[in-house]
């Protein structure tokens, strides 16, 4: 009904829908910043190829505890440890608070949001990890969040207090995994250093040995030792009661020989360009198989003492 010429029955729409309309709004203005690089006074220099970021020192200083106290945004800033490909969507998060993270790139993303000091993205890096963790990629994981984020004590809480608890639960499947056969010399050291205090109370016996003599993979390659595996377990029932105690003396002492730590190390490429050395993974071929069994038998044991 109308009056005074009024139509009375219209109606505003409401107020949540408006203010959302504006945010969206906003957001496509801070991202059309970024990329028209309009009134930008502040150069990222990242990757190994060098590539240029312009960003805003307002906007960074706003979004990133790093720069709030930063005098010096006036100079270029190099990062060549950083993967330009993760940088851009972490500028583009900065700006719109908008990122598409996945598994793959998490790690990189947490590392670059440690620097920066950005706290909700720190957050977030930690719930997709702990939501993409799983029995069969935990192993990978802990190698990249050592090589990627070594020099983050964040991202070491997120390996020694998520990664590696993990790993311990779950091992008895762990241990069957190509990651965990694929562990670097240092990542199988440091995951056995976690728990060594409490090796000394496990034990193995001559049956339990033989077992996994004979179940060993006869396909995979031998180590520095030139001993096959095929030989290992062909030879397991007369050989076991050796191996046992050299298990147990290392287990009781808390050390293993030190022949049994030397590895043929092969690198395999990742990702990204071929030419970076930080772009590629180490696959190793330890000493002896007995190595990974022994590795295996404490992983299996101590998960089995524990339930």
């Amino acid at each position: 009904m109308a009056e005074n010429g009024l139509d009375t029955n219209t109606k505003e729409p409401p107020k949540s829908s408006k203010i959302s309309n504006d945010t969206e709004s906003l957001v496509k203005d801070f991202e059309q910043l970024l990329k028209s690089r309009k009134f930008s006074d502040v150069l990222f220099i990242v990757g190994t190829n060098e590539q240029e970021f312009r960003a805003h020192s307002l906007l960074l200083k706003a979004r990133c505890l790093k720069f709030r106290d930063d005098k010096c945004l006036d100079t270029p800033i190099y990062k060549q440890n950083w993967s330009s490909e993760v940088f851009e969507k972490v500028l583009k998060y900065i700006y719109t608070g908008k990122i598409e993270l996945s598994s793959k790139i998490t790690l990189e993303t947490l590392k670059i949001a440690v620097e920066l000091n950005i706290s909700k993205l720190i957050s977030k890096c930690q719930e997709i990890f702990l939501k993409e963790l799983s029995v069969d990629n935990c192993c990978e994981f802990y190698m990249d969040a050592i090589n990627i984020c070594n020099d983050s004590s964040i991202a070491s809480e997120l390996v020694n207090t998520s990664c590696q608890t993990f790993i311990e639960e779950n091992a008895s499947d762990v241990v069957h995994t190509e990651g965990f056969l694929n562990l670097s010399k240092d990542a199988l050291t440091q995951l056995a250093s976690e728990t060594e205090s409490g090796l000394g109370e496990l034990t193995v016996d001559v049956a339990e040995v033989e077992n996994y003599l004979r179940n060993l993979d006869i396909t995979k390659a031998s180590g520095p030792d030139k001993i096959p595996a095929r030989l290992l377990k062909e030879c397991g029932r007369h050989i076991a009661p050796s191996i046992c105690e050299l298990f147990n003396v290392s287990l009781r002492f808390g050390r293993l020989p030190v022949e049994w730590k030397s590895a043929n190390v092969t690198p395999v490429h990742k990702k990204h360009l071929k030419e970076p050395a930080e772009n590629y993974r180490p696959i190793s071929l330890f000493f002896a198989h007995h190595c990974k069994t022994i590795g295996t038998y404490v992983a299996y044991v101590g998960d089995y003492t524990n339930t």
